[in-house]
């Protein structure tokens, strides 16, 4: 498996690539936090199901520009409401990548990860990434950190640099 390695300046493109191109892992993944689905558009295209989970708490148009950018773009399962609860709805151990970028408090970030961590397939290289790992965010950070060491995950990767992103394997 390929080691999971970020550069300074990784954007969350790049994981997907090593997720998708190296890893080859191509069949389900989540998106937890959409807002207009842009950042959803590269995941419909390169795995088979795609999970979009949003509140869309900040504007019935955000939701509305989410439909029309994603429509006929893959297979796409809405999930709409507040992230933590809607893993459920996701199975357990089907999940080849999950991009978490909801809510960035402390309790919400650590929430979602506990959600969803179960949902991440084992023993296969699936990847869990997010954004917003950084000074402006400390929720996220902390949250993110707190469960890397409880769960004694060894292969992460939180870098400071221009994405500000973070990414882990599920053993």
């Amino acid at each position: 498996m390929a080691p999971l390695t970020l550069q300074a300046c990784t954007h969350i493109d790049e994981v997907i690539q090593l997720v998708t191109k190296t890893r080859q892992l191509t069949g389900h993944a989540a998106e937890v936090g959409v807002a207009t689905g842009r950042s959803a558009l590269p995941l419909l295209s390169l795995f088979e199901k795609v999970y979009l989970v949003d509140l869309w708490p900040h504007s019935e148009q955000d939701y509305l520009d989410c439909m029309e950018n994603i429509a006929g773009r893959g297979d796409a399962v809405i999930l709409r409401g507040l992230s933590w609860e809607q893993a459920e709805h996701i199975p357990d151990e089907s999940l080849d990548y999950l991009n978490l970028d909801a809510d960035h408090e402390y309790e919400s970030v650590k929430k979602d990860l506990y959600a969803y961590y179960p949902k991440l397939r084992s023993g296969v290289g699936a990847v869990a990434s997010g954004h917003d790992y950084d000074a402006g965010h400390p929720g996220v950070n902390q949250a993110v950190d707190e469960f890397v060491a409880q769960m004694q995950i060894a292969e992460f990767n939180g870098e400071l640099g221009c994405s500000y992103s973070w990414a882990f394997t599920k053993p």
